[in-house]
């Protein structure tokens, strides 16, 4: 102990009155800083400050309790999220030795266990070197899809793998490729362990395609050991595992052999994205530190629960207090965050009353019990409507009325000369897909580019089509593949779709079309052709020293490729390739090999290339890299899903696929179809009402990132239902009377 409570509260506001982020804690928030021992729920409405809640909890643990840091089990929901806390806490941590608060320099601030529950148990496991866990692989989504269309039996056709029927019977739909038979088998496979599916009663199920879905899970992960790999879900799996065996409690209570101390308290942000093998930790944790202390802390937002698809379940946080009495025999301190220190009062009176007045959102059990509205703790002098529609006749009318705003307001002087924001980064358009296509985003990047407005779309999963990544592809094709085996339609074993055969041409001709135009490049030239003459030359059989990446990389040393790596859009672009062929090459571990029949390498391992490799960019697509201490590119408007939204903030945010009404996906069904395999069965509300409680929570994330103006934007103003929603009165909000009775300005 190094501070009374006061001391604690006066110390820190004078150490950190200066520092970016931090603010005066109030009333709530203190209450939740000062609980120490027993279960806490925090209900964290948006912009209430629950970052700074938590890095002030843990310095109140720390330097008022005296707990150890080393004690403290605190995860986050990203890496990105995990990285931006500890970096705050390090800052505040050296604020307070700058005040001269020199009792606590001995305190070791970097020995907090603080990560994604993903990455802690993955450390933990190794240096516990459980059950040989330190020997295997923790695959990334790229590697495991390789692994999947490589090792995984239910991903193969015909005999070998599952019926067409099967597939209808889960996803209502047969899969229309290999990679599309790759992406259903990892949700389901994926679905099962972290849903703490029981795989002994699906394999004494009455339906024989759950039967044959255990089958092919306990395939899955024999196929996982012989190969020393793992997933991000059986991270956690072995992670339970590992809590419920002597190890685990020694890790829990204390290792005395390793002078590891015991942990103390256990406290998750973004509770709501819990899924259900997750919780099952945090309780096993909780038990196992002490079930009659139940130091367990959850913060988080059920109206702000985006990641169904992903397994999490919104009820975690929900029923938390149910939940903790049933398994502890206590009832949690349950504190509600409601002041809201980001957006202007009329922009918070809106989205009140948009999530309380859904008729879906009135439901028991809908949200958290007894939560308020969140109120204003921001002091406006301007008196203004900060919300405002934009309707146009078509998608295209829309974009160039929503381009012809942006335009206007980056452009506008006041009387004073003085601009509404400093930079066109402070606009942002949301969208449920930033594709640029004609049903997404596309027009209205097209509008606005015509208008010669900058825009930054990172994740429109198109960045191998642009030309720097094809001449890349394209000099790397040359030398693996120079006598175009891909364009051979009689070859049995290549059988490269027309789909991967387009885009390897399009990437030859980006390549020959660099060559024949720029000067400077004889390093590059001279290494392709003395690769290919090197792959001429060698006898049949012959096993080079090098493997895909390697080859890559060599590229990279030749100009203009070494000069783009200085660029900062087109550096990180070829990192995301470099990354994407060493996943591939973990996987197939494809030392090139010299054909006996052609002077090339060996025709599988082209087929790999092209089919594997080429497949997988064509079939997810491939986002730029985000900055994770700068998500925001300066000078351009920002083009961003409603999901990449959370966690960030902007002055002016524009909403977009407005009419889009809720639909019935594929995570619904599945989650209803193996709930009763569960350890612990559930009763869920129809697949429906869940689809559109999420569909008014992701409207519902996007209204809350608004400071100052909040615009919608779309067509058919009369289907903005789960867009806009229903006043006190059930009065429609989509309504063109309602809007202009109460003065919000209607741009058609």
């Amino acid at each position: 102990m190094f501070w009374t409570e006061d001391e604690f509260i006066k110390n820190m506001r004078n150490a950190l009155g200066w520092v970016k982020y931090s603010r005066q804690l109030n009333q709530e928030q203190m209450s939740a800083v000062l609980h120490t021992n027993g279960p806490l729920w925090v209900l964290a409405g948006p912009g209430s400050g629950k970052t700074e809640l938590l890095i002030w909890k843990l310095f109140k643990l720390i330097f008022v309790d005296g707990v150890d840091p080393q004690t403290i089990f605190l995860t986050t929901f990203t890496e990105k999220a995990a990285k931006n806390m500890f970096n705050r806490i390090i800052t505040y941590y050296n604020n307070l030795l700058k005040h001269g608060f020199d009792c606590i320099k001995n305190v070791d601030i970097s020995s907090l266990k603080i990560g994604t529950l993903h990455s802690l148990c993955n450390s933990i496991l190794v240096e516990y070197r459980y059950d040989n866990y330190h020997t295997k692989r923790l695959m990334d989504e790229n590697e495991s899809s390789y692994f999947f269309y490589k090792y995984v039996t239910m991903t193969k056709s015909g005999s070998q793998g599952p019926s067409d029927y099967f597939w209808e019977y889960f996803f209502e739909k047969r899969p229309y490729s290999k990679w599309q038979r790759v992406n259903y088998s990892k949700i389901l496979l994926s679905r099962i362990t972290e849903d703490l599916i029981d795989v002994e009663k699906l394999q004494n199920s009455d339906d024989i395609f759950m039967q044959e879905l255990a089958e092919y899970y306990i395939q899955y992960k024999q196929s996982l050991n012989h190969r020393d790999r793992c997933d991000f879900p059986t991270v956690q799996q072995l992670f339970l595992k590992f809590l419920n065996e002597e190890e685990g409690e020694k890790f829990i209570q204390g290792d005395m052999e390793r002078d590891l101390p015991p942990i103390k308290y256990v406290l998750v942000d973004e509770y709501q994205d819990t899924n259900p093998i997750q919780e099952e930790i945090y309780f096993r944790m909780t038990e196992l530190i002490s079930p009659s202390d139940c130091n367990i802390t959850v913060v988080g937002d059920d109206d702000q629960a985006m990641y169904r698809f992903r397994g999490a379940t919104v009820d975690s946080l929900i029923f938390f207090g149910e939940r903790v009495k049933e398994r502890f025999g206590k009832i949690p301190t349950k504190i509600q965050l409601k002041r809201n220190y980001r957006s202007h009062p009329a922009i918070i009176d809106w989205f009140n009353s948009y999530i309380a007045n859904m008729p879906e959102m009135q439901i028991k059990g809908a949200r958290a019990p007894g939560k308020e509205r969140m109120i204003s703790a921001k002091h406006f002098q301007e008196n203004w409507n900060p919300i405002a529609i934009i309707e146009g006749s078509s998608l295209t009318d829309t974009a160039e009325k929503v381009a012809e705003f942006i335009q206007s307001i980056i452009n506008f002087r006041d009387e004073k000369n003085e601009k509404i924001i400093d930079d066109p980064s402070q606009i942002v358009i949301l969208s449920q897909s930033t594709r640029e296509t004609s049903r997404n985003v596309g027009s209205f990047v097209e509008s606005l580019r015509r208008r010669g407005v900058p825009v930054y779309n990172p994740r429109n999963r198109k960045i191998h089509e642009t030309t720097e990544v094809k001449q890349l592809l394209g000099a790397y094709i040359e030398i693996i593949d120079k006598n175009n085996s891909e364009l051979s339609e009689n070859d049995h074993v290549l059988r490269i779709s027309t789909r991967v055969k387009d885009f390897i041409q399009s990437c030859r001709r980006e390549y020959q079309n660099l060559i024949t135009s720029q000067g400077g490049i004889d390093k590059l030239l001279n290494y392709v052709s003395q690769s290919q003459l090197k792959i001429e030359s060698a006898p049949p059989n012959k096993k080079f020293d090098a493997t895909f990446h390697r080859i890559f990389l060599r590229l990279l040393n030749c100009p203009p490729f070494s000069e783009y790596l200085s660029d900062p859009v087109i550096s990180p672009r070829y990192g995301i390739i470099s990354a994407q062929i060493e996943a591939f090459n973990t996987v197939y571990s494809n030392y090139l090999v010299k054909s006996s029949t052609i002077n090339s390498l060996k025709r599988n391992l082209l087929r790999d290339f092209y089919t594997v490799f080429c497949g997988q960019i064509l079939n997810s697509g491939l986002n730029d890299v985000e900055d994770i201490d700068y998500p925001i590119l300066p000078g351009r408007v920002q083009i961003v899903t409603y999901h990449q939204s959370k966690g960030l903030e902007f002055p002016i945010v524009i909403l977009l696929g407005l009419t889009k009404q809720y639909r019935v996906g594929i995570s619904y069904k599945l989650e209803r179809m193996l709930s009763e395999y569960r350890k612990n069965p559930l009763q869920l509300e129809s697949d429906e009402l869940r689809a559109a409680q999420d569909m008014i929570r992701l409207y519902y994330v996007g209204q809350t990132r608004a400071k100052y103006c909040l615009i919608f934007a779309d067509k058919e103003l009369n289907k903005w239902k789960y867009s806009l929603g229903f006043d006190e009165k059930g009065e429609k909000r989509f309504s063109l009377n309602w809007l202009e009775n109460n003065n919000i300005p209607v741009y058609r």
